[in-house]
């Protein structure tokens, strides 16, 4: 009989002694409503059972509230009625893993001006929100400071993450002040005043073109060159902390000589007439310097009176106040053409001593010598009028010897008096 009634209640059929016994003839029958079963990472869904009284779910979810899953997984709730009976209902929730989303940027720190290219990876599209690009384009940020920049990125399963860049924009120096906006100098001559570039911060670099292709110096002053006619420009930046300012620019010109010739060098007999030929540009200024002897020194083509060995050295100035200078070199023949008889008898021929040309006399000391070495003529500055006397008397016929002699001059030879 004790056996009986042990086997009754293990069986059910009765219950444990002071418990009433449960009967189930219609169990509830839970059921389960998913908001999502498949929602992305961090994505809240609502798990809500019916079909029961209560309901008691694993992984600390609270029936028809939202919560975030943690992890993919079986959520299974536990229906009770009001009589305690109960069912089990369970739901599949699969997690969607993010994209692994992230943005880049060509650089982390420009200055202001430079662009900047956003791109990100890790997404089967992207759609960037500030700024408002396509991805892989260029951007130019307008503020300074650190600038972040926001893409989303929607991966093949359509889950959506986003992610961000920031970008520190530095602001750029002001502009240096220059020495000088343009200069000018004539080829070959040097300039009146430096160029100078002074940076208001950080110092100050020059380059030969505004788009910094061509470094020329660090240094605030900048060489100038003077042999190469033209105008070249030159583009001087301040430079602080990475960041260039904009360009400020300096023309700097290189006139061309004027072109001159002063002519060929020549040769002239003593006393002769001669004419300079010289050349230069039409509307230039010319002058003969130290050329007291020329009708007028400032004409290209002068006349003169050749007496001694010269060198004429024309000066012409341009418009531009540039001078060019060329000499030309005058070789005087002093040759003299001496008389070497006098028949000084009044009949108007050859009553003096001549002596050609006069203009090379007025340079020589001139001495006639009688047989026994006495001098009975000594002048300078001959001027063809010694009659054959000596202390107011006639010499006697017979020949004498006469020397003339100057720097450039000496002449010796027989003279006869014949009356």
């Amino acid at each position: 009989m004790k056996k009986l009634l042990l086997l009754l209640i293990l069986s059910g059929a009765l219950a444990p002694f002071g418990q009433a016994q449960i009967t189930c003839p219609n169990p509830p029958t839970v059921s389960i409503v998913a908001s999502n079963t498949s929602p992305c990472q961090g994505e809240a869904i609502t798990l809500t059972a019916s079909g029961a009284n209560t309901y008691s779910w694993n992984n600390n979810v609270m029936n028809g509230q939202s919560f975030v899953p943690a992890a993919s997984g079986n959520y299974e709730v536990i229906g009770t009625d009001s009589n305690g009976c109960s069912d089990t209902a369970f739901v599949a929730i699969n997690v969607l893993p993010l994209p692994q989303l992230v943005a880049n940027s060509s650089s982390l720190s420009i200055c202001l001006g430079d662009s900047i290219q956003l791109t990100a990876t890790g997404a089967n599209s992207y759609n960037w929100i500030t700024p408002a690009i396509s991805n892989g384009d260029f951007f130019l940020p307008s503020d300074t400071g650190a600038n972040t920049f926001v893409v989303e990125g929607t991966g093949t399963n359509g889950c959506i993450n986003n992610s961000q860049v920031i970008v520190v924009v530095k602001p750029t120096p002001a502009p240096p002040s220059l020495s000088a906006t343009s200069l000018s100098t004539c080829r070959d001559v040097a300039f009146d005043e430096e160029l100078r570039a002074t940076p208001s911060v950080g110092r100050a670099v020059w380059f030969g073109d505004a788009e910094r292709n061509r470094q020329l110096t660090t240094e605030p002053v900048l060489t100038l060159r003077n042999d190469v006619v033209g105008v070249t420009t030159f583009y001087a930046m301040s430079f602080h902390q990475g960041c260039y300012s904009d360009p400020t620019a300096a023309a700097v010109e290189v006139f061309a000589l004027p072109t001159i010739s002063a002519g060929s060098d020549f040769s002239l007999l003593a006393g002769e007439r001669g004419r300079l030929n010289g050349q230069a540009d039409a509307g230039t200024d010319v002058e003969w310097l130290s050329a007291d002897e020329l009708s007028t020194p400032f004409a290209l083509d002068p006349e003169f009176t050749a007496t001694n060995s010269n060198v004429f050295t024309l000066q012409v100035t341009d418009a531009n106040n540039c001078v060019s200078t060329d000499a030309v070199q005058l070789t005087v023949k002093n040759t003299l053409v001496i008389s070497n008889v006098m028949t000084p008898n009044g009949d108007g021929n050859n009553d003096v001593w001549k002596v050609y040309p006069e203009s090379v006399l007025q340079s020589c000391k001139v001495m006639v010598f009688d047989g026994f070495g006495r001098i009975v003529l000594e002048r300078d500055n001959y001027q063809n009028d010694w009659d054959g006397t000596y202390e107011g008397s006639a010499l006697p016929d017979g020949d004498y010897y006469y020397h003339i002699q100057s720097d450039e001059v000496d002449e010796k030879g027989t003279l006869v008096i014949i009356k």
